[in-house]
């Protein structure tokens, strides 16, 4: 079998595809788009970005002259707003980035995963800090920020831009991680997964996320995970507290989370490689089922149609303006 992908490719995150993702399949032969012989008849798993416009045209190009299906492992989705006509080519589908209006039944939304160089990080844990937040910071982040900062010790590290030359290296924020008891796990700049997620998981933290309107959106992609939920990030100092005056109850929780997260990598794995292998279609990763029952959830898809569609338009956009122009001006007059 051939793992086949652009020259053009940027592997920030193969380490997860190659030695978690794909870590159960045998064989597997690595070949650029360019260097693939299309004569070969041995099925092939296609890597895809579309972050990139070359990528996307190369990938193109390459499907239309290859004549026979394949696997596809699409990852940079973040805004849900790819074209999606590569999927009717493909046996099955691994994407990063759960949507409900994807509603091929070929298709497995997997976590985007973590920066390479992460895998297997949580030895020698030390908890030095209380929580610790290494990213941008803007928006939402900020209240975050501002809520834990009653907390200490911690660590923060501000970026000005994802992978910004000024971020800190992959060891630099291992030896941060490795000493974080709970990590605050923001929503991406576009969506609710991170690879901060993973991270802080392969480092041993306990992530702390925050619900995407009404939903455990992390359930889609994470399944029956055990980190820790607030509805607001001004709920978290006193989740974090509740934790900290009880040993065993933080212990219990160190130990569910590092169970859990081992089975849970080991059924990934085996469910993607079982996939591919055409053993069978029984998955035991639990959010297989959370990702088809959310596509038949109203409350799901209007959740997804409001903040990757509607709040994106101009006329919305303008709204809110209006709306905030107008609460400021009543704020002036009370004053």
């Amino acid at each position: 079998m051939y793992f086949v992908y652009s020259s053009s490719q940027n592997m920030f995150e193969i380490e997860y595809i190659e030695n978690l993702l794909l870590s159960k399949v045998d064989n597997l032969s690595k070949v650029t788009l360019e260097n693939f012989d299309m004569k070969n008849k041995e099925p092939i798993i296609l890597y895809y970005s579309d972050a990139d416009k070359q990528i996307s045209q190369e990938i193109k190009t390459f499907i239309e002259k290859y004549n026979q299906s394949f696997f596809l492992i699409h990852i940079s989705d973040e805004v849900l707003n790819a074209n999606y006509e590569i999927y009717k080519k493909a046996y099955y589908i691994f994407r990063g980035y759960y949507s409900p209006s994807i509603r091929y039944k070929n298709c497995f939304t997997i976590p985007i995963g973590f920066q390479s160089g992460f895998l297997n990080n949580s030895l020698q844990k030390e908890n030095k800090f209380l929580w610790s937040f290494i990213g941008q910071t803007y928006s939402d982040r900020k209240i975050m920020i501002e809520s834990l900062n009653e907390l200490k010790p911690f660590k923060t590290f501000n970026i000005d831009s994802f992978m910004d030359k000024n971020s800190l290296s992959v060891s630099e924020q291992q030896e941060i991680y490795k000493k974080t008891l709970f990590a605050p796990c923001p929503f991406g700049f576009a969506n609710p997964d991170t690879f901060r997620i993973m991270e802080v998981l392969e480092s041993g933290c306990i992530p702390i996320v925050k619900k995407f309107f009404f939903i455990d959106y992390y359930k889609f992609v994470f399944g029956d995970h055990p980190f820790l939920i607030v509805d607001e990030w001004n709920q978290a100092p006193g989740l974090i507290r509740k934790y900290l005056k009880d040993e065993n109850l933080l212990n219990e929780k160190i130990d569910e989370i590092n169970t859990w997260y081992k089975r849970f990598k080991l059924n990934l794995s085996n469910d993607v490689n079982n996939v591919i292998q055409n053993v069978n279609s029984n998955f035991l990763s639990e959010q297989k089922s959370y990702q088809d029952s959310g596509r038949n959830s109203v409350l799901v898809f209007l959740s997804f149609f409001y903040y990757f569609g509607l709040r994106k338009k101009s006329y919305f956009i303008k709204i809110n303006k209006a709306i905030y122009k107008f609460k400021e001006k009543i704020k002036e007059k009370i004053k």
